[in-house]
């Protein structure tokens, strides 16, 4: 499958303010999977807004990859988002 431009650019600008079905998707090809920990990793800011696809698991993602330089993270009108624990404090230093 072709790439979406909008991946190297958030990359680049360490910053993800699109839908989170936006991101690679790991299932639909074997490699997106770490191109996606990539994108996640590589973002200072992730901005997303009225996004019914941020939930729970998206939200354990985060955590479990704790991008080192992530300062700000906000998910605004998300639904489906009922529990965000940010543990351990070390987890994203710079939040």
């Amino acid at each position: 499958p072709p790439h979406d431009p909008g991946w190297e650019r958030a990359v680049e600008q360490g910053r993800w303010d699109r839908p989170i079905d936006a991101l690679p998707d790991p299932n639909a090809w074997p490699t997106w999977g770490a191109l996606r920990e990539r994108i996640i990793l590589s973002c200072m800011t992730i901005h997303v807004t009225w996004s019914p696809s941020v939930s729970d698991a998206f939200a354990s993602e985060m955590v479990k990859l704790a991008p080192p330089e992530l300062a700000k993270l906000s998910f605004r009108g998300s639904s489906n988002l009922t529990k965000f624990v940010l543990s351990p404090l070390t987890a994203c230093p710079l939040l």
